[in-house]
């Protein structure tokens, strides 16, 4: 995700694979997202690594999240 200070998303790649613990995302692909519109030298993206599961139960459905994340710095040259 790109984005900038809590600003929403500039740009999300979302990718939907087998939790085996491993996720290789190809340099050519991450070149494509953009910039920050922030123009500074540097700025922070986030990569994030998410379970979401829906469980039926007598009670009524339960959505449980569960999320790691992680801040990459890009720096400009």
């Amino acid at each position: 995700m790109v984005g900038h200070h809590g600003s929403p998303y500039e740009a999300m790649l979302l990718c939907d694979t087998e939790d085996d613990g491993h996720l290789a995302i190809p340099g050519a692909l991450a070149a494509q997202l953009p910039e920050s519109v922030a123009l500074e030298r540097q700025h922070v993206s986030t990569l994030a690594r998410v379970d979401r599961r829906i469980f039926e139960t007598a009670a009524g459905p339960i959505e449980l999240v569960i999320a790691s994340q992680v801040e990459i710095a890009f720096a400009r040259e």
